[in-house]
């Protein structure tokens, strides 16, 4: 089966699609890369098999936030995945996040696993980051992918 991942026009990108169609070309498939411009229209993305894209950090950190901006099936999402016995999964587990807490979170770890399962994405990059400060600054808070809370820091 041929195939073509697609890559915003970022040079991380495309090393980023190299990357992931060497790998499908060792597993034996015919793959070729190929760039789009930001902002080709649905009728050209929905054609694409495989995208390479720069990522997405969500205002608040739900797993519902992630779930349905990424794959759920009540919006348009870049991915194009709707899986219906995932998305009901994911409201049972929506539903349970303030009367079963706990419950709310192992539903959506299946959601997790389900959505592995069906490699619906498959993430490229892991960002971990680290902030070094004096021992002098204290109540150091950080928020994933913005950096420091350089407002909430003070000085002993």
């Amino acid at each position: 089966m041929p195939i073509t991942v697609y890559h915003d026009p970022y040079a991380s990108l495309k090393d980023r699609a190299e990357f992931t169609a060497n790998v499908l070309r060792e597993l034996g498939y015919a793959v070729t890369v190929a760039p789009v411009e930001i902002d080709a229209p649905t009728s050209v993305t929905d054609l694409y098999q495989i995208q390479a894209r720069l990522g997405w950090v969500p205002d608040y950190f739900l797993p519902g936030t992630y779930f349905d901006s990424q794959v759920g099936c009540d919006v348009t999402t870049f991915s194009h995945f709707c899986d219906e016995s995932i998305q009901a999964e994911a409201t049972r587990a929506r539903s349970l996040r303030r009367t079963d807490p706990a419950g709310s979170l192992a539903a959506w770890a299946h959601v997790d696993r389900m959505l592995t399962d069906e490699a619906a994405l498959v993430p490229l990059v892991n960002r971990v980051g680290a902030v070094v400060v004096h021992p002098d600054i204290g109540n150091v808070m950080t928020r994933a992918g913005f950096g420091p809370l350089l407002s909430q820091m003070w000085v002993c």
